[in-house]
């Protein structure tokens, strides 16, 4: 769905002029067992409800040809957290310096999060402002935690994605008048690191993550062992043979999820020597997985 993007508050979010400085986005997991790192896929730990994440920005480029120069780091963000889970989502916990002023852990709206965000005290307090963040790579802006509660991930996967992210930059103050003008009761020693904030310009998103089911751990154990071959979702119980075998019936979804390595759309031979066998590990408390 497409979620209305931010509006301004108080003195949280000032001017909309939009920069030609590029803020990326991205919301990565944090916890479970990476199955996909090209596809950012991750699957859940044994017997949790919930995958960890984080929220991380950066500036791309930083050059603001409105002042003809570079920003001095972000000084506030804001961004939606999408899910297709079905279920409701806890709200996002914001990470420093982004608790100064407004902070918003995000409001719940069916399996969404809307409105997650935070800033830097540029408009009351300038004193307290860091400079430089997000200038040297991705910071974590945020964390939270995707619920994944009473969800088969063996037959469906949730994709986590963030949607009309945005941010506003600091341009630094080459002259000093600028900022006794807007505070007249702060000494010029005192300012001479502040920093004012600008306008709000949009994000641009990487990719988000999935969240599914290991492939091959059909009793989502973290294991892969006799188990998950002979049990009752377990490799021999979703076994086709070739598709292209006469009189081929596919298998569920729920089976191609898990046990189909080559992602042909059947379960065989191939699927257990190149797939199953290279990832047995070992019972649950062995030396394979301990």
């Amino acid at each position: 769905m497409r979620i209305a993007p931010f509006v301004a508050v108080g003195g949280w979010l000032i001017g909309t002029a939009a920069w030609s400085a590029e803020v990326q986005f991205d919301i990565v997991p944090t916890s479970g067992r990476v199955i996909d790192e090209a596809a950012a896929m991750v699957a859940p730990p044994p017997d949790t409800d919930f995958i960890d994440y984080a929220i991380l920005a950066w500036i791309s480029d930083p050059y603001i040809p409105q002042d003809d120069g570079n920003s001095a780091g972000l000084a506030a963000f804001g961004a939606n957290v999408l899910t297709d889970s079905g279920v409701g989502q806890p709200g996002a916990t914001i990470a420093d310096p982004f608790t100064q002023l407004l902070p918003s852990s995000g409001w719940p709206l069916d399996d969404d999060l809307l409105q997650v965000g935070g800033s830097q005290d540029v408009a009351f307090n300038v004193m307290q402002v860091h400079l430089g963040v997000g200038l040297a790579g991705p910071v974590v802006v945020a964390t939270g935690r995707i619920n994944i509660q009473g969800l088969n991930l063996a037959e469906r996967q949730v994709r986590v994605e963030l949607s009309e992210p945005m941010a506003q930059l600091i341009r630094p103050v080459s002259d000093l008048s600028e900022l006794r003008d807007l505070y007249p009761r702060v000494r010029p020693p005192q300012v001479s690191l502040a920093a004012l904030a600008g306008g709000i310009i949009p994000g641009k998103t990487v990719h988000g993550f999935i969240i599914r089911a290991a492939m091959f751990d059909a009793n989502g154990d973290g294991c892969v062992d006799m188990l998950d071959f002979a049990g009752p979702a377990g490799f021999i119980a979703c076994m086709t043979g070739p598709r292209e075998a006469a009189g081929f019936q596919p298998p569920s979804q729920a089976c191609l999820n898990i046990h189909d390595a080559d992602a042909d759309g059947d379960v065989d031979l191939f699927d257990f020597v190149n797939g199953f066998l290279p990832a047995v590990t070992g019972p649950k408390g062995s030396a394979g997985c301990p």
